[in-house]
C-alpha cells in the first residue's frame, strides 16, 4: 500500500504528499514538487513520526545507512535545508525544527493525516 499523507499547516494552507511519487501537491492550485529519493524517505519518517523528535542518528539509518550509505553531518543538514527549501515552495513556510544536537521535528502547527490509497485494489475485468 501506497504512503499518501495530507499536511495542514493552519487553517487554508494543505498539501499531499505522495511518498511512492516522491511528490508534494498544494491542495489549492495543485502547484507541485518533486523530491528526491532521500527528500522524500526524510519527509515520510518526520510525517509518520508526527510530534516526536527523530534523532539524527535513526534518520541517517533509515535514509543512508540501510543503502550501505555512510552519511556525514553535513550530509543530512544538506539534506534536512534542501527539504526545507523544497517544502516552502508549496507550503509556504519551514515546517521542519531542528532540536539542536539531537534531530528533528515537524512543527507543532502542522498535522498529518496518513490517507489510504485504495486504487491498488480496484481491478478491471474484461469480458
Amino acid at each position: 500500500m501506497k504512503s499518501i499523507y495530507e499536511i495542514s499547516i493552519g487553517d487554508n494552507n494543505k498539501c499531499i504528499f505522495l511518498s511512492a511519487e516522491r511528490v508534494i501537491i498544494r491542495s489549492t492550485d495543485d502547484n507541485k514538487v518533486k523530491l528526491t529519493t532521500t527528500e522524500a524517505k526524510m519527509l515520510k519518517l518526520l510525517c509518520s513520526h508526527v510530534g516526536k523528535n527523530v534523532k539524527r542518528a535513526y534518520i541517517e539509518d533509515e535514509v543512508w545507512r540501510g543503502r550501505g550509505v555512510i552519511p556525514t553531518a553535513a550530509s543530512l543538514n544538506q539534506l534536512v535545508c534542501t527539504l526545507r527549501q523544497k517544502i516552502k515552495h508549496v507550503a509556504e513556510m519551514n515546517i521542519i525544527v531542528t532540536v539542536p544536537r539531537v534531530g528533528f521535528i515537524l512543527s507543532d502547527i502542522v498535522n498529518v493525516y496518513p490517507k489510504i490509497d485504495r486504487s491498488n485494489h480496484l481491478t478491471h475485468h474484461k469480458n
